[in-house]
């Protein structure tokens, strides 16, 4: 009835995600199974997140619910039916299990690249799991990737929102078993290891328990330059963020999401707005 009823309010898990200001989705985009699955039904960029924004007022930056910060493994498990999305459009949508800096999606200070004009920001997506429209990475594959968006909106990249620093094409693709079913729920996790002073940090997806592509290496982030290449230290910057967790699909694309887990080594690095207890908002570092 929270989700559904878009209350807003703070100390749940989930909320229909409304950061951009776009219609979020309805209740009827959504429907509970008696094994307590959850079927999204809604597309076109309308989500579940585990955050969302707090005041409606045009411009606000407050936000309420959990960014999740210094590592952990997430995973959700979904099942899909892969026909449907291999016959709609490209602006249809597709299914998708991924996250995106807090520091971004709220507005918060954080997002502006440090020795930068004002406005020069920089924040970290993580694709986890996109089942492409039209199997742009043929059967038996998946997408998965890791973005590294910076710039001015609209303005250093014009041919998009922000610049982005990327995976390699080659290894964005997730490969499974070729026996495998999307109609049937499967894993899609993902491991994220910060870095420390004396190692690098590495990320890593999963399939069903097994890992999917190559490891991802970087080396902290440390104020560097903006680079047109991609450099060793451009995931770092994954370390000094905090994610939400989203989950969305694809017009008439329906997606069933039977769990959704997240393990960590502790919760102190994690952030959490509670605006509804406070006059003004704040967002706190857990201790």
């Amino acid at each position: 009835d929270h989700l559904f009823g878009n209350t807003r309010k703070a100390g749940y898990n989930w909320y229909l995600e409304d950061f951009y200001g776009e219609p979020p989705a309805k209740a009827e985009d959504f429907k509970t199974l008696p094994d307590g699955s959850l079927v999204i039904s809604s597309g076109n960029r309308r989500e579940i997140a585990t955050a969302t924004r707090y005041n409606l007022r045009k411009g606000a930056k407050q936000w309420v619910g959990t960014a999740f910060g210094g590592g952990g493994y997430f995973e959700a498990e979904i099942r899909f039916d892969e026909a449907a999305i291999l016959n709609q459009p490209k602006n249809d949508g597709w299914p998708a299990f991924w996250a995106m800096a807090i520091e971004h999606r709220a507005g918060l200070p954080e997002e502006q690249w440090s020795g930068q004009d004002n406005g020069f920001v920089h924040f970290i997506e993580v694709d986890i799991m996109e089942y492409l429209y039209k199997g742009i990475y043929a059967a038996h594959k998946y997408g998965t990737n890791i973005h590294h968006w910076y710039g001015k909106y609209r303005t250093t990249c014009t041919d998009n929102a922000f610049c982005r620093k990327s995976l390699p094409f080659l290894d964005r693709a997730a490969h499974v078993p070729p026996e495998t079913s999307f109609n049937e729920f499967h894993k899609y996790g993902f491991l994220w290891i910060p870095a420390t002073e004396e190692t690098e940090g590495y990320a890593q997806f999963y399939f069903d328990d097994q890992p999917v592509g190559k490891k991802i290496m970087w080396q902290p982030f440390n104020g560097q330059e903006p680079s047109d290449k991609l450099e060793p230290w451009t995931f770092g910057l994954l370390d000094q963020q905090h994610l939400i967790l989203l989950l969305g699909t694809g017009n008439n694309q329906s997606m069933i999401v039977r769990a959704v887990n997240v393990w960590q080594k502790s919760r102190k690095n994690n952030l959490e707005s509670r605006p509804d207890l406070h006059t003004d908002w704040i967002y706190k570092e857990r201790k």
